[in-house]
């Protein structure tokens, strides 16, 4: 249809050492890269802090015109720091 435009797009884990789940090749050839914890909630703060902040840095995470929500990863991180 005219005016729609077709994304590939992936939600990718963030391991526990900050890495991503797909390797750099997979991940260029998207238009949208979303990273999120999907596993290891349970990982000390400043463990969690660091796995985080290293995916960030990586220039493929959060790719595309904006960064989407990853997936209800976020509050399960949330929720396993308060217990």
């Amino acid at each position: 249809m005219p005016g729609i435009r077709i994304l590939r797009g992936s939600e990718v884990d963030i391991l526990e050492d900050g890495r991503l789940d797909l390797p750099d090749a997979v991940l260029e050839k998207l238009d949208v890269v979303i990273c999120s914890v999907h596993q290891r909630f349970k990982l000390d703060e400043a463990s969690q802090t660091e796995r985080i902040r290293r995916a960030l840095s990586h220039p493929l995470c959060g790719s595309g015109a904006t960064r989407p929500a990853p997936a209800p990863a976020a509050a399960e991180i949330a929720r396993a720091g308060r217990s």
